[in-house]
């Protein structure tokens, strides 16, 4: 059976979707351009987009985008749509996390609902480095550039007993995954943002096989809330039972799997930051990371986590 294949965005229509002018579509691409909504029965065409009758472009009727009415009287323009002031009012206003005025023009929106003027005294809005919250009130700097939100930071890690707690729960996920062979004994060092080289953390080592003379140390980024330094520490530890124990792997293999170690730290968790922090690695675009997270991601589901470390596995660990 040929897959069904999205007109609008090119991705595969599992079960249900909209056909029209012999064309396939998932419900939510065969949406009116203009105001958003579902299209059930008339549909116009413009300039190849696809609008309700009442909402085209080419009626000269200015329409409200909440209820697909004419607009008459007085209305706001928000993002190039129209809506009478009662609907706006009633169903759209939003108000700003950082002054609490009303917003009435372009805005900003977080992935938690926030809300916030484009410009507050000329300048954007920072934006938590970890969880991407708009940054209303207090916040805690890692650096140049990169702030933590007022619910991020009092988790941050900054010593070396809470490093060692988040490496007992990492351990613990490795145990749960049988994931055998990893150095539990690593040296870990907290290192500035700015020394980081961009990157959240990493690991040096000389490259040996032999357990007993591998010689590994990682940096972790000064700060990170707890949730996401278990997750990136536990990417940096796969790297050593790659060297250890893998076969030679191209990198987005390499990057891939130690992601995949992540992301299951965030699973264990029901939170909303690990919720966040999942769906932000699935999204990556990086043909590195996030393409080989999707690579060793599928691979999992195929093969189970023991498969996919025989996949992996050069030599039997002890």
């Amino acid at each position: 059976m040929a897959l069904r294949i999205c007109a609008k965005c090119g991705k595969v229509v599992p079960r249900v979707g909209v056909t029209y002018s012999g064309k396939i579509y998932h419900k939510e691409c065969f949406v009116c351009a203009y105001c958003g909504g579902p299209i059930q029965r008339f549909v116009e065409v413009h300039d190849n987009a696809f609008y309700h009758p009442e909402c085209k472009p080419a009626s000269g009727l200015l329409i409200c985008a909440y209820c697909r009415k004419p607009i008459t009287g007085s209305s706001y323009r928000i993002d190039d749509k129209y809506y009478h002031e009662q609907c706006y009012h009633q169903h759209l206003e939003k108000t700003c996390c950082i002054c609490g005025e009303v917003i009435h023009s372009r805005y900003f929106r977080d992935p938690w609902g926030n809300y916030s003027h484009d410009l507050h005294d000329g300048r954007k809005p920072s934006f938590c480095y970890a969880c991407g919250r708009i940054i209303a009130g207090g916040s805690w700097s890692l650096g140049k550039d990169a702030e933590l939100c007022a619910v991020c930071a009092p988790a941050a890690i900054t010593t070396d007993a809470a490093v060692e707690e988040c490496r007992r729960k990492v351990i613990s996920v490795f145990r749960q995954l049988r994931i055998t062979g990893v150095p539990e004994n690593i040296p870990v060092a907290l290192v500035p943002k700015g020394q980081m080289n961009g990157h959240l953390g990493d690991i040096r080592y000389y490259k040996v096989r032999d357990p007993q003379r591998a010689d590994f140390h990682i940096r972790m980024t000064y700060g990170l809330p707890d949730l996401y330094f278990r997750g990136v520490l536990a990417h940096e530890m796969l790297h050593s039972w790659l060297a250890l124990y893998g076969r030679q792997v191209t990198k987005d293999e390499c990057e891939g799997f130690c992601n995949l170690g992540e992301a299951f730290v965030y699973t264990m968790e029901d939170t909303p930051l690990a919720h966040y922090l999942l769906k932000q690695m699935y999204k990556n675009a990086d043909a590195v990371y996030g393409d080989g997270y999707r690579l060793q991601k599928q691979r999992y589901e195929r093969l189970g986590w023991e498969g996919l470390l025989k996949s992996l596995r050069y030599k039997q660990e002890p």
